[in-house]
């Protein structure tokens, strides 16, 4: 009775809302490659991944080993955004851009032809944000905006 009744926080990746044709999911609180991974293979069809924020000492390396074949493209933004392109780069992911915020992220995921869009940073918020939280009422604000929601 107990899962049945289970609900996940907003920011473990929930379903923000679907705008032309594009399901947005929020996981602000992937703040660790391995969270990302994790949420990466939970997605069905193909997905753009919105990632990067404040450096944690990893290596971007296993991140881009992992990433299931519908990650059809990287996103990247925050401190350690050059990090991470680095990183896709040694690896042979060629697919990732980088964005001067969040907003430009969520704008190119909004017009790539994917099915989703998955915000799982692997990072910390710390470079513009006090927490996860409120990252992911930002990541949350921005679709929103973007599509002129409320």
């Amino acid at each position: 009775r107990g899962l049945m009744n289970f609900k996940s926080d907003k920011y473990r990746l929930s379903l923000v809302g679907e705008y032309n044709d594009v399901k947005f999911y929020n996981d602000s609180k992937g703040t660790n490659i391995s969270a990302c991974l994790s949420a990466t293979k939970c997605m069905k069809g193909s997905t753009s991944l919105i990632g990067g924020g404040s450096d944690k000492g990893y290596d971007y390396d296993d991140l881009f080993l992992g990433l299931p074949e519908m990650i059809s493209a990287v996103f990247v933004t925050g401190d350690n955004a050059e990090k991470i392109m680095t990183s896709a780069h040694r690896m042979g992911y060629k697919n990732i851009v980088l964005c001067s915020n969040l907003a430009e992220a969520v704008k190119r995921s909004a017009g790539g032809g994917f099915d989703n869009a998955l915000f799982s940073p692997a990072s910390a918020s710390f470079d513009r944000y006090a927490k996860y939280k409120e990252r992911g009422d930002a990541f949350e604000r921005e679709v929103k905006k973007l599509f002129g929601a409320n």
